[in-house]
């Protein structure tokens, strides 16, 4: 049995199950914003000894890993390690190699990953062994380190062992997506009538939410307690109100003998199971006092000036919203039941570089005073909206009768604090000028306005996005909304710039490919850059390819969009979920010889 390559198969529906899990990966990476998809493979090694049973090994590799195993080299050293550990525990060879054998392989197989990972630099995290037929097979998922790198993590992502002792979201997603390969692979018709590529993607971040606090337990010291019910105990706890307050409040996680001095010293322990009980505590909480844990009760109520690398704590941000870290790294932020990883706070780079993308290089001294404006008001507590537009001035008197206009004017930090501290936003010229505070927008409605967000991220988004009635082109525009979650967004979500001329060649390459043919690793890196960045420009090229074609009928273009989907893993027009998407923008697609010094995707 062999596949289109003319390579053994281990089981006859192989192809299509690599096919559907590579696509679950993708879309669950593409949720969350990552910028490289992990890449997927396997090996596979007879489970026999006997020449009658045995199989030859299979090694199915993505082109692009940098993953490499010999599997005979692998297979000896598994079976070296498993005489010797008979010999330690007295244990029977036979028992030893047949019934843990692919612990063994495993292990061995661990070894060859981070040791060629240091080098590679990739970090992969491996799957338990699978008997599938004759073999056992292990599932291999490779991760760029600087994926790793770029998201918040504990340890350090470069050694060999930090695929055991590190944490991260990124790796408890991992693990959660090789646990449901697993369990497909079990199937002795796994990949037939699979539909392991349309799982709920909000599942398994639960799942992986669920095993990052099982990391973080380990990483603490293994025996806290709490085991695999603390993720939804911490869930339904922040899902009540007490006498109509939100939970405010955080918690640290330790080993109980380590909490330190008590402030109060509960008597009676206070289970984490029983969700009101524990809501009314949470209000003990302030921002000098925390509450202690050990994982499954809440103890008592201690002082901490800073946080610990030897605890991990929850922050409650309000109904059914928190945070979880260690020291000074958040590591997860879920709402709703659903973590994601934590949105790094507007930087000054990535708010100069967007400034100048909107309003042009002729305006550095304007960033420098609009930037300051912006990072006094995202200091102070609460929420609050900054808008920079090119016609300030006929702007405010537009909206005189719904602002304050004031004369223009630099403003000063604790100033810009007071004017973010009233209903409405403060609004600048590209100079970084005021010329109004308690600024109420207006606006048409905006197709990609999110129900979920609140009136002032849409508000902020029809404004960006509209054009005043009788205006002859639409304003340069820029703002940044801080929400009373805390969450900060800088509109418009500018996508990486690219070249016309390489646009079109990547849709061309892309969505001519032939059917049935793997895609090389380069083109295929580009087919995830265009779903991710860049669809809605491939819709728009295949409607105008498509123009004059009768309805109904398929045309170039349309076949175009749909080999471009399918490949990256989506069916027909749905599109991924992507965590964090982009608002078409003028600056988006750019002359060939603008090309120089900016920022191109590909």
């Amino acid at each position: 049995m062999s596949n289109s390559d003319g390579q053994e198969k281990v089981w006859y529906f192989q192809d299509d199950f690599l096919t559907k899990a590579r696509t679950l990966v993708r879309r669950t990476f593409h949720h969350l914003g990552v910028e490289h998809i992990p890449l997927l493979g396997f090996v596979a090694v007879s489970r026999w000894d006997e020449e009658k049973y045995k199989r030859e090994p299979v090694v199915v590799r993505d082109p692009r890993m940098k993953w490499v195993v010999d599997p005979h080299d692998l297979r000896e050293r598994a079976r070296a390690k498993a005489d010797e550990s008979s010999k330690e525990m007295a244990m029977s060879i036979w028992l030893v190699r047949e019934s843990e054998s692919g612990w063994f392989l495993r292990s061995a197989l661990m070894e060859d990953v981070r040791s060629q990972g240091v080098a590679a630099k990739t970090v992969s995290l491996v799957s338990s062994a699978v008997p599938v037929a004759m073999h056992e097979v292990i599932f291999v998922l490779e991760m760029r380190v600087d994926d790793v790198v770029k998201c918040p993590h504990l340890g350090d992502v470069a050694s060999e062992d930090w695929s055991v002792r590190g944490g991260s979201m990124l790796k408890a997603v991992s693990r959660a997506l090789l646990g449901r390969i697993e369990n497909e692979a079990r199937k002795e018709s796994g990949g037939f009538r699979s539909q392991i590529e349309d799982a709920d993607i909000e599942g398994v971040l639960r799942e992986a939410g669920g095993r990052l606090l099982g990391d973080l337990r380990f990483f603490i010291q293994d025996e806290l307690l709490g085991g695999d019910s603390l993720y939804d105990w911490i869930g339904a706890i922040s899902s009540l109100r007490y006498e109509s307050a939100e939970a405010k409040a955080v918690v640290v996680f330790g080993m109980a003998e380590g909490g330190g001095k008590f402030e109060l010293d509960f008597k009676k322990k206070v289970p984490l199971s029983s969700a009101a009980w524990a809501r009314k505590v949470v209000e003990l909480s302030s921002r000098e006092f925390c509450l202690y844990s050990d994982g499954t009760s809440l103890h008592g109520l201690v002082r901490r000036n800073q946080r610990s690398n030897l605890e991990f704590w929850v922050e409650f941000r309000g109904q059914s919203r928190w945070w979880v870290g260690v020291g000074d790294v958040r590591l997860m932020e879920v709402a709703f039941g659903v973590p994601s990883l934590p949105r790094p706070q507007l930087s000054e780079d990535s708010f100069k570089a967007a400034f100048l993308r909107v309003f042009g290089e002729s305006h550095h001294e304007g960033t420098v005073r609009a930037w300051s404006v912006v990072d006094d008001v995202l200091r102070q507590g609460h929420g609050a909206l900054v808008v920079v537009v090119d016609d300030a001035e006929s702007e405010i008197e537009h909206l005189a009768s719904q602002s304050m206009p004031v004369t223009p004017v630099c403003l000063s930090g604790a100033v810009a604090v007071h004017a973010a501290s009233i209903d409405g936003a403060i609004l600048l010229d590209p100079n970084g000028m005021c010329h109004g505070v308690g600024v109420i927008l207006d606006g048409e409605a905006y197709p990609l306005g999110d129900p979920a967000r609140g009136a002032r991220f849409n508000s902020a988004l029809r404004y960006v996005f509209g054009k005043r009635q009788g205006a002859e082109r639409r304003r340069r525009c820029l703002a940044v909304v801080k929400s009373e979650d805390g969450r900060v967004d800088l509109l418009p979500r500018l996508r990486p710039q690219v070249s016309k001329s390489k646009l079109v060649d990547m849709i061309k390459r892309v969505g001519t490919w032939p059917d049935g043919v793997a895609m090389d690793p380069d083109v295929q890196d580009e087919c995830d850059s265009l779903v991710r960045h860049y669809i809605e420009y491939v819709r728009i090229a295949a409607e105008f390819a498509d123009a004059g074609v009768e309805d109904g009928e398929s045309g170039w273009g349309r076949k175009v969009v749909d080999a471009i989907l399918g490949n990256a893993g989506a069916r027909g027009d749905r599109v991924f979920l992507i965590r964090d998407g982009f608002d078409m923008h003028e600056s988006d697609l750019v002359d060939d010889e603008d090309v120089g010094g900016m920022d191109e995707a590909g």
